[in-house]
């Protein structure tokens, strides 16, 4: 068991270490945390987590999945500014116009990808 957890953690110290585009989660919520499992596993892009954004005070000390929630917005536009991040994915459901649009603006002054996570329900067999 001791080993397993060792061999576990020095995967995940890698990993965290590795090179590749650096990527920044804006919301620190469940799907945020969602967007993190689901970027990290894919095969065709490495991405290196920079960090959560969350405008939500009460966030800010913590960590999701041992990434720490590093600011809200204008954290996010200083990470952009300074070059420090290739990727923003949007990870929170709800994200007010104004906000969304300002961190557009950023984006393109920056030359940063700006994506959006939607998770979607697709019905393929109806019942009635």
């Amino acid at each position: 068991m001791r080993i397993t957890a060792s061999f576990r953690l020095i995967g995940e110290f890698a990993s965290r270490r590795r090179s590749g585009t650096r990527l920044a989660i804006y919301g620190a919520g469940e799907a945020g945390s969602l967007v993190l499992r689901e970027l990290l596993t894919q095969r065709d892009e490495q991405y290196r987590m920079i960090g959560f954004i969350d405008d939500d005070p009460a966030t800010r000390s913590l960590r999701l999945q041992g990434y720490a929630v590093l600011g809200g917005e204008p954290m996010l536009i200083k990470l952009i500014e300074d070059s420090a991040v290739d990727v923003v994915v949007i990870g929170c459901r709800h994200l007010d116009r104004a906000r969304l649009t300002r961190i557009e603006h950023a984006c393109r002054a920056g030359d940063v990808q700006l994506l959006r996570f939607s998770f979607q329900i697709e019905t393929l067999v109806s019942t009635a």
